[in-house]
């Protein structure tokens, strides 16, 4: 599918800063996640990924003019930045870098803004129904790197934060866990600021994003950079090459640092076009633990991505090659309003069953795209994508207007996600896969190299094993007492 995201761009700070150390709000396990003979792991358990894209615009988005204004959700709210000599604060528009996962109460508005975090209300309509399908995880895109954390401890410094108003994500965490969601959280992956932000600014970034979140045991995915045209001929402006050794590196950092920082393993992608005359090269360049590609637009199937044709060997092969498990980090239908829901009421279920097939290939699962309609968009047929879409209110149209837009369950699609059939079985995401598949749910200890790789197992099979507790480089001392277990379907 073709770049979907406006790209974020943060105000860039120019300031060399020492490591934060803050806690996450849950203890976890930190030998939780792990990746072995192509299968994801929780808790030891295989987890079969049945997620969903999950992009809340509000409606107030359209009223925004650049960065500026907007209303209902996305009216403006005080950005940490501003003059250190002559403080003057700066007001953008809340949705301004398409992060609707802030639960920050913003107590610095005047009028106030909503009770209760900025967004909540909006994952309080949307995250009950998201669990009812039957869907574990949710795929974001954006997620602002100027934490509350970091605004707090790094503020004052020259050009950098003049205010503790940055974004806050740990009330999402909270909420999405509370309703056995996993998440797969978007590091800050810019095209723009990959190529032409300083090294050791975008390492801070990056570890402002970890210090918040690694901890947290919703997390189970990092996600660096959708669709950036890795190796794509005259994409890149003359990068081609270089943006994904630049890609590497942070990928490579992050990992490095999630692990000094928290202990723990959390497996790291970046999601690719699908071009399949690339695959072989990206799956021997890219420094990724599972290899997502967005190739989930191949009509009603997944025509030769595991199988290979002409220009390409086969995902199977390339998993089993490379030690890389897949994941398509999206797939869905693009048509024209809703035509497709009309034209063929279950293709939601033709096209999960096509997927599930795949489960012994490599495969870890798929991202739905999308949760939500999306009607601001250019393109009219990404307009209708979504399992909902949005009435809009006055409240919509309105600045300091803080409800959300009501919920409307869309014909055909919605119910098939619930409780779809396929050839006369429920291939929907109320079903356990291992049900569908027939046979059992691994476990660590039971899982083999899969029956149908052409190749042999590698030396080693689980070569992203998290490292013990013990290697935690966090000097703090917790003050949560909470902890958990994933009790996610798969």
């Amino acid at each position: 599918m073709k770049s979907k995201r406006t790209n974020m761009m943060f105000g860039i700070l120019i300031f060399i800063l020492g490591m934060s150390i803050v806690e996450a709000s849950s203890v976890v396990n930190r030998n939780d996640i792990a990746i072995q003979n192509l299968k994801f792991y929780i808790e030891g358990q295989e987890f079969w990924i049945k997620a969903v894209s999950y992009e809340p615009v509000p409606l107030g988005r359209q009223d925004m003019v650049g960065e500026a204004n907007g209303t209902g959700l996305c009216s403006p709210l005080q950005t940490p930045f501003g003059n250190l000599t002559h403080p003057i604060p700066e007001f953008k528009s809340a949705c301004y870098d398409s992060d609707y996962f802030d639960g920050g109460s913003h107590p610095e508005r005047d009028p106030p803004g909503p009770t209760g975090g900025w967004f909540n209300k909006i994952w309080q309509r949307d995250l009950p129904v998201i669990q009812s399908l039957g869907v574990n995880t949710l795929r974001l895109y954006n997620a602002n790197p100027t934490t509350l954390q970091a605004s707090i401890e790094q503020q004052n410094i020259t050009e950098g934060y003049v205010y503790p108003y940055g974004k806050n994500h740990i009330p999402f965490f909270d909420y999405a866990e509370a309703h056995n969601l996993k998440i797969i959280f978007p590091l800050i992956g810019d095209k723009w600021l990959l190529l032409n932000t300083d090294e050791t600014l975008y390492k801070r970034f990056l570890m402002n994003q970890i210090d918040e979140i690694g901890n947290h045991s919703a997390l189970c995915m990092y996600m660096l950079g959708n669709e950036l045209g890795l190796q794509l001929p005259g994409d890149n402006e003359g990068w081609t090459d270089q943006l994904q050794n630049i890609v590497n590196n942070y990928i490579n950092f992050a990992r490095d640092y999630q692990l000094r920082r928290w202990g723990r393993f959390i497996p790291m992608t970046s999601a690719v076009v699908d071009y399949p005359s690339l695959y072989e090269s990206q799956a021997a360049g890219m420094d990724v633990d599972v290899f997502t590609t967005n190739a989930g637009y191949r009509g009603l199937g997944f025509s030769g991505l595991w199988e290979g044709d002409n220009t390409f060997p086969g995902w199977l092969t390339l998993s089993c090659q490379y030690n890389k498990p897949v994941f398509i980090g999206e797939w869905g239908y693009e048509s024209t309003n809703n035509q497709i829901n009309y034209a063929q009421p279950n293709w939601f279920n033709q096209k999960y069953s096509a997927l599930v097939e795949k489960i012994d290939m490599g495969c870890i699962g798929g991202s739905f795209f999308e949760f939500n309609d999306e009607p601001m968009k250019t393109a009219a047929n990404q307009r209708t994508m979504g399992m909902v879409n949005y009435t809009q209110t006055v409240c919509s149209r309105t600045q300091d207007c803080w409800e959300p837009e009501p919920l409307v369950f869309k014909d055909n699609i919605f119910v098939s996600v619930y409780s779809g059939m396929w050839n006369g079985r429920p291939f929907n995401y109320n079903t356990s896969v291992f049900d569908l598949i027939s046979r059992p749910q691994t476990s660590l200890t039971s899982s083999t190299w899969p029956a149908l790789c052409p190749v042999g197992p590698p030396q080693t099979t689980s070569s992203f094993r998290p490292r013990d507790s013990s290697t935690s480089a966090s000097t703090s001392t917790s003050t949560s007492t909470s902890s958990s277990t994933s009790s996610s379907t798969s």
